[in-house]
This record gives structure tokens, C-alpha cells and sequence, in this order.
């Protein structure tokens, strides 16, 4: 995303699981995008019911379809969607996504 530094800009693959039958992520991705990975500040996230374990927030484009308990290869790092957001900040829609290496 063209507003956070170029060095946050990662390779986004997400991956869900069906709804029925079998409850496996599938091999290849669902989806693929791009997004930007910024490190979350522990204080705000401790005052926002203890999502302990979310240590990134990823920034994609409002659009992106993504859930809660997707799993994503960020630049070949497996992350798992905490939870997601959509956000229209200052006539900019934006979807953030609350990500942490456990699921």
C-alpha cells in the first residue's frame, strides 16, 4: 500500500478453509494480494480485550477478502488472522488485519 514505507510492503497469500467436509487449508491460495506488515504496539492491544498473541497488523487494500482464521504466507512466514477491520480513515478505506504466527 502506497502510504507506509516500502519496506513494509509484503507479498500477501491467503489461504481458507472450506465451511464443510474436510477442515484443512488447502495447498495452493485462495487469494493473493499485496499488503503492508507494520509491528503492533503491545499498550493498545492489551486495552482492547488481551489479544496477547497479535504482534503485526497487516494493511490491505478494502476489498481484499479476508477472515478471521484465514492463514497467510507473508513473504513465505506463516501468519494466522486474528481478527479484521474494515476502516474508512480520512476518506481512505482501508482493511486491517490483526495477524499472529499462532493460530
Amino acid at each position: 500500500m502506497r502510504f507506509f514505507p516500502a519496506n513494509a510492503s509484503v507479498a500477501v497469500k491467503i489461504y481458507r478453509c472450506p465451511t464443510t467436509g474436510d477442515r484443512k487449508y488447502p495447498d495452493s491460495p485462495t487469494y493473493q494480494t499485496e499488503g503492508s506488515l507494520i509491528k503492533a504496539e503491545r499498550k493498545p492491544l492489551d486495552n482492547e480485550g488481551g489479544l496477547f498473541v497479535v504482534s503485526n497488523v497487516l494493511y490491505l487494500n478494502v476489498n481484499t477478502d479476508i477472515q478471521a482464521g484465514d492463514k497467510l504466507d507473508l513473504n513465505g512466514i506463516t501468519y494466522y488472522a486474528q481478527k479484521v477491520e474494515a476502516l474508512d480513515y480520512v476518506h481512505r478505506p482501508y482493511k486491517i488485519a490483526y495477524v499472529a504466527t499462532e493460530a
